[in-house]
């Protein structure tokens, strides 16, 4: 907490108006209702989207580099949705835009690693222009611990259909720019086409149009099994079941 009020109180951090942390935000502890029960797996989720698409502070100390989730933000954060003809879904951002810090990622050294500049090379050898695939491998090894081992395997399950999503949407982005011309030789394919048409959905469509999210339709189930009468525990076991079922 004081490394992000002190991060804050400066000029780069002067910018921003909302400050999202997973210890603070999601539900924590075993005392939680099922209500906040419900919350905090459908977020957790659905985290990943978070570090796809907003400034990542990334508090580095000795410890980041062997840790799941840390590492696993730390590669979403320098990811980029490849919008070109190309459509290669999620890339990675350059070495020394990282560095000057003109991405979504900031990088601060804590600890022992406040002064240490190896430390934060380790960390961008690591992860810099890593594919997904190969992510996929590098976080699967039984060195990156976890707390809950299906919080990882949650993740990593979603790891490649997400960067088949990013590839959807950043082909959709194209279509709607210029409807008018192909993006490129392969799109004068009429079975292209015909794919895209039935399979891509723009989520820059008005709101009426845009799906609800697993969050969201997760809480508007379990109200309507509340109203129905059922109890929290009841609610919250059919809300998961459906989850389950899609």
């Amino acid at each position: 907490m004081r490394a992000v009020r002190r991060f804050l109180g400066q000029t780069d951090g002067l910018k921003f108006k909302w400050v999202w942390g997973d210890y603070w935000c999601l539900p924590q502890g075993p005392d939680r209702t099922s209500n906040e029960d419900l919350q905090f797996k459908m977020q957790l989720k659905n985290v990943n989207l978070l570090y796809l698409g907003a400034t990542v502070l990334i508090l580095l100390d000795n410890a980041f580099i062997s840790r799941f989730w840390t590492q696993f933000e730390a590669w979403l954060s320098i990811q980029v949705v490849d919008r070109s003809h190309r459509g290669e879904g999620l890339t990675g951002v350059g070495r020394e835009q990282v560095e000057r810090g003109e991405g979504r990622s900031i990088i601060w050294g804590m600890y022992n690693a406040e002064s240490k500049d190896d430390i934060k090379q380790n960390l961008l050898n690591t992860w810099l222009n890593i594919k997904p695939e190969e992510a996929k491998k590098k976080l699967e090894m039984r060195d990156v611990a976890v707390t809950n081992q299906s919080d990882k395997e949650d993740q990593l399950k979603k790891m490649i259909n997400l960067h088949k999503e990013a590839k959807d949407y950043g082909r959709q982005q194209l279509l709607e720019e210029d409807p008018g011309e192909p993006t490129s030789p392969d799109d004068q394919e009429p079975s292209r086409e015909a794919d895209q048409q039935q399979h891509v959905s723009s989520p820059t469509t008005t709101r009426e149009a845009e799906p609800a999210s697993p969050f969201k339709n997760g809480l508007k189930m379990y109200r309507q099994f509340l109203a129905e009468g059922k109890s929290e525990d009841e609610a919250t076991r059919l809300v998961e079941r459906l989850a389950a079922q899609e």
